[in-house]
């Protein structure tokens, strides 16, 4: 395993354990900007689909505001948590 899969396993950890945390749900896209972030240096507090704006980043209350009230957030990387029966 090189430095950069491992630097991803990490990135991963840490955004599944803010999505427990926060209690939303990954989506089929957590992995890729997780890697995304990895490959160009993003920090879990900067927003990589929106890097200009400072109040984004991974589970940032403005994203959190978002996903509750839209059900995803910007990058589509964090979804609201699914009802029960629903996937």
């Amino acid at each position: 395993m090189n430095t950069q899969e491992e630097t991803l396993i990490f990135m991963l950890a840490d955004m599944l354990r803010l999505a427990y945390e926060h209690g939303v749900a990954p989506t089929e896209n957590t992995e890729k900007i997780a890697s995304a972030r990895v490959r160009m240096g993003i920090p879990i507090t900067v927003c990589p689909c929106a890097a200009k704006d400072k109040d984004r980043g991974c589970i940032s209350p403005k994203c959190l505001a978002e996903i509750n009230s839209e059900g995803l957030c910007h990058c589509r990387c964090f979804r609201k948590q699914p009802e029960e029966g629903e996937n």
